[in-house]
């Protein structure tokens, strides 16, 4: 299946056309820095995840109703905001693999193990390093 990128304006992008046009990768594009890219992204993830854990941790010691409240939501923020992105890379890369290869589930199995193994060892590196 070929894709091929929107030429419309960008404004009147339908959900779909608009997921279509993100997703786009040529077969060309991925090489190496695809590859540490995309492990990048999981780390920022895992990084970002950890954050709100602190944030919500410590949301308990703010003094008044307001700060605890906005505390709250600036870490469900923080809390949301990883899956979503992670789920937006996971994808971007299950694309760049049908791109490549013919993909089967057992490769889907493997990459999805790999991602939620990059994404977990990221959460955990930040929770060992106390920053």
């Amino acid at each position: 299946m070929k894709t091929e990128l929107i030429t419309e304006s960008q404004d009147s992008l339908t959900q779909d056309q608009f997921l279509k046009h993100i997703l786009h990768i040529e077969p060309k594009d991925v090489n190496l820095k695809f590859i540490f890219d995309h492990i990048r992204n999981y780390g920022i993830c895992g990084a970002m995840l950890w954050a709100a854990v602190k944030v919500l941790t410590e949301a308990g010691s703010e003094p008044g109703i307001l700060e605890r409240t906005l505390t709250l939501a600036a870490g469900a923020l923080l809390f949301a905001l990883p899956w979503i992105l992670f789920a937006a890379n996971f994808a971007h890369g299950l694309v760049a693999a049908g791109k490549l290869q013919k993909t089967n589930r057992v490769n889907i199995v493997l990459y999805s193990v790999l991602c939620l193994v990059v994404f977990a060892a990221a959460g955990k590196l930040m929770l060992l390093a106390r920053v």
